[in-house]
């Protein structure tokens, strides 16, 4: 039995298993994959990696998630802007150094525009959270209507409105063939050059040499990321250099109270397994 905590935890390759006698891969995480004899476990949020899996019959479990998952990313989204807006990384190196006030300017949040790339779960808490900063906000996404953005008190606009009037764009799509490179050089290009985005959701939601263009050539402030197009992310990767933009490693559900949760879940499924007793289906 191998127990993973991470999303890179749960791709090993399956001739492992025979070659351990593994019975039982659970990641932490959301789903479970059953085959056979095996119990293969990957986050929900990344393709399965598991090809063997898909030559087999399967059925999917969901390990018991909590809303503190989806409220921690919403978190972190927001902790990036901050960082950006209030220029937190520029500071505490400043600090550091010897500096003062006079080597940072900051910016403030209220009456500038929030643009929400996908008022869902995670996207309306993030709307509140501008809000309660005095933020006008915004929202943008393929099936978006007026009603639901009506229920979070935000303004509906066209994907186009949104990054030519927001100075701070969350971005919160799930990742899948059409919104694959949603934000391209089209996008980014009609961006305010004091602007930030923020993608705590999909790397391959944003076109990489697109957004990373811009950076190096400062047509846009800035960006905070905590996820990117190959992870972990390469030590020789340019956007570790670049000034303007605030890094984190996936850190978007990696809190306490969350990793208290996966491994109580993982263990009471484990359990249940071995006993024979159901678990539980995901919901369709």
């Amino acid at each position: 039995m191998m127990v993973g905590m991470r999303s890179g935890d749960g791709r090993p390759h399956p001739a492992a298993w025979r070659r351990t006698g593994t019975a039982v891969f659970i990641v932490a995480g959301v789903l479970l994959l059953s085959m056979g004899g095996a119990i293969i476990a990957a986050p929900a949020t990344i393709p399965l990696m598991f090809v063997a899996v898909r030559r087999h019959p399967t059925r999917v479990f969901r390990i018991a998630g909590t809303l503190i998952a989806v409220l921690t990313a919403a978190e972190l989204a927001w902790a990036l802007a901050l960082a950006l807006v209030k220029r937190l990384p520029q500071s505490e190196k400043a600090m550091r150094a010897g500096g003062w006030q006079e080597t940072v300017i900051t910016e403030s949040l209220a009456g500038k525009t929030l643009g929400v790339l996908g008022l869902g779960r995670l996207g309306k808490y993030v709307a509140r959270y501008g809000q309660a900063f005095g933020m006008d906000v915004v929202a943008w996404s393929p099936n978006l209507t007026d009603e639901r953005a009506a229920e979070v008190s935000v303004r509906r606009v066209s994907k186009e409105a949104l990054f030519a009037e927001s100075d701070v764009i969350s971005l919160h799509l799930v990742s899948n063939t059409a919104t694959k490179g949603i934000v391209g050089a089209r996008e980014i290009a009609a961006m305010k050059r004091t602007a930030y985005i923020v993608n705590t959701s999909r790397a391959p939601l944003i076109d990489e040499q697109a957004l990373i263009g811009a950076l190096q050539e400062r047509r846009i402030a800035g960006a905070g990321l905590d996820v990117f197009w190959t992870e972990p992310l390469p030590k020789d990767h340019i956007v570790r250099r670049l000034d303007n933009v605030v890094l984190t490693p996936h850190l978007g559900y990696v809190v306490d109270e969350n990793l208290k949760r996966f491994y109580e879940n993982a263990l009471k499924n484990i359990k249940s397994w071995i006993a024979g007793e159901p678990l539980t289906p995901m919901a369709k």
